[in-house]
């Protein structure tokens, strides 16, 4: 027999709901035990009436005390063999039990299915995880590594595991007690299964939780972590202690007395371990007081303490199925909180859709934007900013990533200088190569704390000496409300235009030196192939004069920017070509020899200095295609000797 525990806590009009759904599972041997957390309403009176209607169905009646207390209370009365915990709120698919039975041998203790999130919106899939077979103390390591769900849906245990009286809930922990509640059953479970064909719990978003929301206070943090670490393993408590108390005084601002003896000893702890990357930051911004205090500062006098957005991030997304969950986990994950993440989906024919939709599904702060047919890049961020609500707007591509701080620094320098733009340093990212190379250092060219934006015109222009890109900086909302910048029509170059466009204006921009934008080399599935960047390009040198005339700014030195810019194209686009071992030569020769005869290329390509245009004013293609291998064995090997260092 299953016992199906749910407390409930002022749930009058969803209740029966839940209940329903037991009632209509495929199997009949169960029983229901609903314990009622000393509801505020009437959701005693109508669970007395429901377990009127059928002999299987208990009620308890308690003192409110949390959802913990709450099961444990049910746990304690259940007479089955196995345990399924259901929130009030949430109900069950008619074969969930009938499928997590199918998979209860004799040896396993704990059997773990899928959840789907429904909402007023809609109901999207089930949330996949890595279906695998762990034992208790493997399973406990995944639950504190946030590998695995650590709530507790979709997850069938057996009662025994609760009988050893290891589960103590607390009224001071408010957070984390699911995660508490598992951690503390599974250290006796001999074989836990991840299966993620089983669908069998419907998690019903809504604001309020099971039951009332209180702060957790230090007392609360302390039972929580002597809890986890009476049964995980030295290492992974330690970890998990880490980043918890990162999470609440650095990310949210918690008070905690850094004078307390146990959290000195946390801190302290993590002495005798290698900690690596993001581990090894988080336990130096804990350790120094300095920095502890530089931070809770920010958080003061920068941060928003309100639930109002502060920040719109319009993450514009083609076909990028692959890489935007990644993409909108760094948004969501930052230490910034006031966000608001706009997915615009442009017309994928993929997958993409879908995933956007399982993450907003948990995330209220995600809003979607789907267009019918592919508008280009421009259309989607114009679509994005257009339904902004931040006083700043963020751009960024589905391909690419955030650091956790990024944000939060452009946030704090904009708020601090006054200035309408914000620019932050990018690297891109090779995950073929594994390597992070610098690519934009804003200190290398803003000389002072804050410019102005016509001053940078021609370097935007000339591509060379200042980020020419929208993803790389923070603009406020009013800015693009001002000067209506996106162009729809235009499907390349439409960042260095649009970016010029804005410039143009007398703006004040800052900058920081945190690199926050992460590039992935070969991330766009909107590459084009040498020939058809060259007449891509030609289009752009017409676009760029047009707007130069527009804006009354078609100065020599402008002009002359735009041709450096294209002619340094020209040059890369054939050295990026020659790096494909499948290139045809005959093809390039043929090809380049057409576009030297081109009108625009005759204006273009003068502005290179002698040793690059002997060859292109001589029309010698030969000479001009060695000419940029070298230049590619050049760069090819600056990029094995970063290799080469990262490894030794």
């Amino acid at each position: 027999m299953v016992s199906i525990i749910i407390p409930v806590y002022n749930l009058e009009t969803l209740i029966k709901r839940s209940v329903d759904s037991v009632k209509a599972q495929t199997i009949e041997d169960w029983e229901l035990i609903m314990v009622n957390d000393g509801s505020g309403d009437s959701s005693g009176k109508v669970c007395d009436a429901i377990a009127n209607t059928d002999p299987r169905i208990h009620v308890l009646h308690g003192k409110n005390a949390g959802a913990g207390a709450a099961r444990k209370l049910g746990v304690a009365k259940a007479k089955g063999e196995w345990v399924l915990m259901l929130d009030g709120d949430d109900v069950l698919p008619p074969t969930a039990l009938e499928q997590f039975l199918s998979k209860a041998t004799d040896d396993v203790d704990i059997i773990v299915g899928s959840v789907r999130r429904c909402t007023d919106k809609g109901n999207y899939p089930h949330l996949m995880e890595q279906s695998r077979t762990l034992s208790g103390k493997e399973y406990i390591k995944a639950l504190l590594n946030y590998e695995t769900s650590v709530g507790p849906w979709a997850k069938l245990m057996r009662r025994s595991l609760f009988l050893n009286g290891q589960w103590i809930p607390h009224r001071r922990i408010t957070h984390f007690e699911d995660l508490l509640m598992l951690v503390s059953v599974a250290g006796e479970a001999r074989k836990v299964v991840i299966d993620n064909d089983l669908k069998v719990y419907d998690l019903i978003y809504r604001p309020e939780g099971v039951s009332h929301n209180m702060t957790m206070t230090f007392e609360g943090w302390y039972r929580m972590f002597n809890g986890i670490s009476r049964f995980a393993d030295e290492e992974t408590a330690l970890l998990f202690k880490l980043h918890r108390l990162y999470d609440g005084c650095i990310t949210n601002g918690v008070e905690f007395d850094y004078s307390n003896p146990e959290i000195q000893c946390i801190v302290k702890d993590a002495q005798r371990y290698k900690l690596r990357g993001h581990d090894r930051l988080i336990y130096y911004m804990l350790h120094s007081k300095r920095l502890r205090r530089y931070v809770a500062n920010r958080h003061k006098d920068v941060r928003p303490v309100s639930g109002a957005v502060k920040v719109s991030v319009v993450m514009s997304a083609y076909n990028e199925a692959k890489s935007i969950e990644k993409a909108m986990r760094s948004v969501l994950q930052q230490t910034f909180r006031n966000i608001e993440l706009i997915v615009v989906d442009d017309a994928s024919t993929d997958d993409t859709i879908e995933v956007i939709r399982t993450i907003a599904a948990v995330d209220g702060r995600v809003k979607i934007i789907r267009h019918e047919e592919n508008l280009g890049l421009s259309a989607a961020r114009r679509s994005g900013w257009e339904n902004a609500v931040g006083d700043y707007v963020q751009f960024m591509d589905g391909s690419d990533t955030l650091n956790p701080m990024a944000i939060e620094h452009m946030y704090s320098k904009a708020k601090m200088s006054g200035a309408e733009i914000v620019v932050m340093g990018s690297q891109r990212s090779s995950r073929l190569l594994g390597l992070k190379i610098p690519y934009f250092i804003p200190s290398r060219v803003l000389k002072h704390s804050a410019v102005l934006t016509q001053e940078l015109i021609p370097m935007i222009l000339g591509r060379h000496g200042f980020s020419y890109s929208l993803v790389d900086k923070l603009f406020l909302r009013e800015v693009l409300t001002k000067v209506n910048p996106l162009a729809e029509s235009i499907f390349h170059g439409e960042d260095l235009l649009t970016t010029v466009r804005i410039f143009n204006h007398k703006f004040e921009i800052a900058h920081t030196d945190y690199v926050g934008y992460n590039w992935r080399m070969g991330g766009r599935s909107t590459s084009l192939k040498y020939d058809q960047q060259w007449e891509a390009d030609k289009n752009l040198y017409d676009l760029s004069i047009s707007l130069l005339e527009e804006l009354n700014i078609k100065t020599a030195a402008n002009v002359k920017a735009v041709a450096k810019g294209l002619a340094d194209s020209f040059l890369s686009n054939v050295a990026q070509y020659l790096s494909n071992p499948f290139c045809s030569r005959e093809k390039l020769k043929k090809c380049l020899g057409e576009q030297l005869n081109d009108s625009i290329w005759a204006v273009v390509l003068p502005v290179l200095n002698e040793e690059d245009y002997v060859n292109i004013r001589n029309k010698n293609v030969d000479e001009l295609i060695l000419q940029c291998y070298k230049k590619y064995k050049a760069s090819r090997l600056f990029y094995t000797a970063m290799l080469f260092m990262k490894y030794i």
